[in-house]
């Protein structure tokens, strides 16, 4: 399943450059832009809690910043369930989906929206951070991925595990963990908005066997 954090949170499907052909309209107002990239966080139940709270739970950028801090009322119930940070929503997210308030102006890069696309030097790290006991987890990616320096005020004390994906990301193609949870992939195509909330129905959950 690649680097989880021991509260059983991990990356499991990014989504960095919804432009060109294709594309994807996460928040369905009838729009493909830059602003429906998103990153997705999935919870593996490893102690039977049934749920973790994503308080003091935020994701980051090496080159943008912090992409979105979670509040003291969001959670994940259920194992496989996920939340996905989205550049920006219009109207109220449905359950399960988070607006980071990136606002699209068809711009590649992190300033201009949530994520770069890992095209030509548009390399970047995320990280999957919790500011409770300061761990974190880390994915770098780009043509070729490169560790990027941290960002400014990045909370994370203690590293986890990284993993490096050597994608430019094709056009309006997310890439997810696949079945077994493990290598990253292309996932084409993405599956209808609507089925996405709450229960993951990517490619790294369909036949998971974690």
């Amino acid at each position: 399943m690649g680097v989880i954090l021991s509260n059983g949170l991990f990356l499991s499907e990014i989504f960095a450059d919804n432009v060109g052909s294709g594309g994807f309209d996460t928040d369905g107002d009838g729009a493909i832009a830059k602003s429906d990239e998103y990153v997705e966080i999935q919870y593996v139940d490893k102690t039977g809690a049934g749920s973790v709270s994503l308080d003091g739970i935020e994701l980051w950028s090496a080159r943008t910043g912090r992409l979105y801090q979670f509040g003291s009322s969001d959670n994940i119930t259920g194992d496989g369930n996920t939340a996905v940070v989205v550049g920006q929503w219009d109207g109220t997210p449905d359950p399960g989906y988070y607006d980071a308030g990136f606002a699209d102006n068809g711009k590649d890069n992190g300033n201009n929206g949530m994520l770069f696309d890992g095209e030509g030097n548009k390399r970047d790290t995320l990280y999957l951070v919790d500011t409770n006991t300061g761990e974190y987890v880390a994915v770098e990616y780009g043509l070729p991925p490169q560790t990027v320096s941290l960002p400014a005020g990045f909370p994370g004390t203690t590293l986890v595990g990284s993993e490096s994906v050597s994608t430019g990301f094709p056009n309006g193609v997310p890439i997810a963990r696949n079945a077994s949870g493990g290598f990253w992939e292309e996932k084409v195509p993405p599956p209808p908005r609507r089925a996405r909330a709450g229960r993951c129905r990517c490619v790294s959950c369909a036949a998971r066997a974690f």
